[in-house]
């Protein structure tokens, strides 16, 4: 259709009357500017045409044009003896190329995808919306859509009305635009909002409205409409009823001893009661009983007005009173004023006096001893309608001092000791204390001290394991002995806990009780093991013969057999934590090489031995050497154990025990041995043995070698110093990989 109107337009052309001419006499040519064109040249739509050749063009010759936009018709002309081929000829050349891709509208879209001069879109609205607009457009002369994007809008659903709206027309869904008119029962219900709405795009507009009932006012007996209102009179919603109250009465609903009201009809209901004043009460009205007073005192109170009732004389036989007043009449609950009666004269205590002389309720009495003696209870008494508030303390003699000398506790390697100054235990003799499960066990008099001894799980003490830790108790008491019963003033009782590990920390404590006083002490003290080391190279994998301390032939690649031997307990044995070796005889030096760590063997050639005997752990291994040194020293960290102790330096290798070394259990050595100077296997040289001994110095090493073990030092001060051995042992090593192993 549109090309139809160009090709109109372009006949509207005024024809340029073709022109013969001279070009030069050759009245055979034709001429270029004999073309018509559209649209006209200068016009805002037209582009710039050109033509090759321009000018005169020879008969039987053809002229090319082109356009700097879109060109429509023709693309060339022939000449034909002085005239074109093609009668008055008109070319067009448009500015613009096509028309932008084109809005698509909301909710809807458009069809045709050509976007070229004088092509035609179509637009189409989803299904449910209504368009509003042009349902096509073509692409003019200027590059511009010819009408914009239509509008595509949504219908509406029927508006939620409560029951008593009525709307026309009555339907489930509305067209954009259409307008719904809204109607309410005007005898019974009151419209809030338009009479009418107007579907918009989805949406109604303004809001519909709502219909609600009318309120009938109902009797008041206690109070006078406002507004000139009338009972029974039908009111709209929303309506505000004024009242006021009658004489003596108030509405306290809103404000506490309003004269007057106001409520409101809401969708056909009256707050209930309605309109009700409430009655006031007067303090006539109630009759308190004897001696009480009520706070605040006034001569009216209103409604829901609180009072406080306190005695002028006498105390209150409850806790607490309080009264209310609810429409004229008070809510009180039952109670009475009562009279105290007076307390009679304590007495003294014995070694003391009292001080005061005022036994009225409520006076008070306090109490002092005399030189020596301590109070015992409460300093003061307050008597209380009849009846004092404690008992009268008692003044016990005070006790003499007591030092830390009084009672020394000794946790030795097998046994217990604990020596006890008589002085302090002034009435009991040394035969009638002793240990508390074993009767025969008792004390022996040492000049001014009692002294208890009991060796390791012998009068009663028992023996428990705790983790890491070895706990032996036991108790000093007094009472039965030999079948008598004896009975003292005062109560003897002398708990004894012994922790055995490094550092093995000891506690006791004891109480005495009776009409004497209290004597109390807390004393600690340290314990350890007894045991001495001894670090020997032997000569084969039984280790029964020790290597000779003169000089010995060791070749490369031979296993040395090496043990550690400690002296303990049946119940005890000696493990092997870690060793390592250094080419200097500090254990700490940076070029340490593990053997053994955390119990576990980390040097692939480290053999371990089960011998079945509980003082010897043994190990062998191939020789090594420091590159820049032939002197070798080897050092063992090892802990004495109990036989049934599975926690710290003494549990399995990779266990989680061992993993948690914050605790440590068994009795730890550090032991070294060297120097060792090595020969090559071609060699002829005999090793020089040379022996020495070094003091075991009690030292925490943990599984990397590094750091002192705190716990250590204090077993250093408390343990016997153990006999130090130094072996002089050959030993040739060769370094491999890494490997770990197990060794209990």
């Amino acid at each position: 259709m549109y090309r139809l109107m160009l090709q109109g337009a372009l006949l509207s052309v005024v024809v340029v009357g073709l022109v013969r001419a001279e070009c030069g006499g050759d009245t055979t040519a034709c001429d270029t500017t004999t073309i018509n064109r559209y649209p006209l040249e200068g016009a805002d739509d037209a582009g710039e045409i050109t033509y090759d050749p321009s000018g005169c063009v020879a008969t039987t010759a053809s002229t090319m044009i082109s356009c700097s936009g879109t060109l429509l018709g023709f693309n060339s002309l022939e000449c034909s003896v002085g005239d074109w081929t093609i009668a008055n000829p008109t070319v067009s050349c448009f500015a613009a190329s096509g028309c932008p891709v084109p809005d698509t509208p909301t909710n809807g879209n458009t069809t045709g995808d050509d976007y070229s001069l004088f092509e035609t879109i179509q637009y189409v609205c989803n299904d449910g919306y209504k368009r509003v607009g042009a349902d096509s457009a073509f692409c003019d002369s200027t590059g511009e859509w010819s009408l914009p994007a239509p509008r595509c809008l949504g219908s509406c659903t029927r508006p939620n009305l409560n029951a008593t709206v009525s709307i026309t027309p009555e339907q489930d869904t509305y067209e954009d635009g259409t307008i719904a008119q809204f109607t309410c029962d005007d005898a019974t219900t009151t419209m809030t909002g338009t009479d009418a709405s107007t579907c918009r795009d989805g949406a109604w507009s303004p809001t519909p409205p709502a219909c609600y009932r009318k309120c009938t006012i109902g009797n008041t007996n206690s109070s006078t409409l406002g507004n000139g209102l009338t009972v029974g009179q039908l009111v709209d919603h929303q309506t505000s009823i004024e009242f006021q109250c009658d004489a003596g009465r108030h509405y306290n609903e809103i404000t506490l001893g309003s004269t007057s009201g106001v409520q409101v009809c809401n969708d056909g209901e009256l707050p209930s009661p309605f309109a009700y004043c409430h009655a006031n009460c007067t303090a006539s009205s109630y009759t308190p009983p004897e001696f009480a007073v009520a706070e605040p005192a006034l001569p009216t109170y209103y409604d829901k007005t609180d009072i406080q009732f306190t005695c002028e004389s006498g105390v209150l036989s409850v806790p607490d009173v309080t009264g209310t007043c609810a429409d004229g009449m008070w809510g009180v609950p039952s109670f009475e004023c009562i009279q105290p009666l007076d307390c009679t004269d304590p007495g003294s205590p014995a070694n003391g006096m009292a001080v005061g002389n005022d036994y009225n309720h409520d006076a008070e009495v306090s109490f002092t001893c005399n030189t020596n003696f301590t109070l015992v209870g409460v300093s003061m008494m307050r008597c209380n309608n009849g009846s004092w508030s404690s008992n009268v303390p008692t003044c016990n003699e005070t006790p003499r001092p007591v030092t830390n000398s009084s009672v020394r506790l000794e946790c030795r390697s097998d046994s217990i000791r604990v020596t006890i100054d008589r002085s302090i235990l002034p009435d009991l003799a040394g035969d009638v204390i002793r240990f508390e499960d074993d009767p025969t066990c008792t004390g022996v008099v040492e000049g001014d001290n009692i002294v208890f001894t009991t060796m390791f799980e012998q009068c009663g003490t028992t023996k428990e394991e705790d983790g890491d830790l070895d706990v032996y108790k036991n108790r000093i008491v007094n009472g039965r002995n030999s079948g008598n019963v004896v009975s003292r003033d005062i109560t003897v009782s002398f708990p004894i806990t012994c922790f055995y590990e490094r550092v093995h920390r000891l506690e006791y404590g004891y109480s005495a009780v009776g009409s004497a006083g209290v004597v109390q002490q807390s004393v600690s003290s340290t314990g350890d093991y007894s045991a001495t080391f001894g670090f020997e190279m032997y000569t084969d994998d039984t280790f029964t013969t020790k290597v000779d301390s003169s000089a010995t032939d060791v070749s490369v690649n031979q296993r040395a057999y090496f043990a550690v031997e400690a002296t303990t307990s049946a119940d005890q044995r000696v493990v092997i934590d870690s060793c390592w070796t250094t080419p200097t005889t500090e254990p700490e030096d940076s070029r340490r090489y593990n053997l053994i760590t955390d119990g576990c063997q980390v040097e692939q050639t480290v053999m371990r031995y089960d011998l079945g005997m509980n003082g010897l752990a043994a190990f062998s291994l191939s020789g090594f050497t420091y590159i820049d040194t032939s002197q070798i020293y080897l050092h063992c960290t090892v802990a004495i154990c109990g036989n049934n102790d599975t926690s710290g330096e003494c549990a399995p290798c990779a266990s989680m025990a061992r993993r948690r070394r914050g605790a440590t259990s068994g009795q730890m050595r550090d032991l070294s041995v060297g120097p060792v100077r090595w020969i090559k296997e071609d060699s002829n040289k005999v090793m020089d043995l040379e022996m020495a001994v070094e003091d075991a110095e009690i030292l925490g090493v943990d599984s990397a070698g590094q750091g002192a073990r705190p716990w250590m030092t204090a077993v250093a001060v408390m343990a016997t110093v153990m006999a130090a051995m130094v072996v002089v042992i050959v030993v040739l090593v060769r370094k491999n990989r890494r490997q770990s192993s197990r060794f209990n």
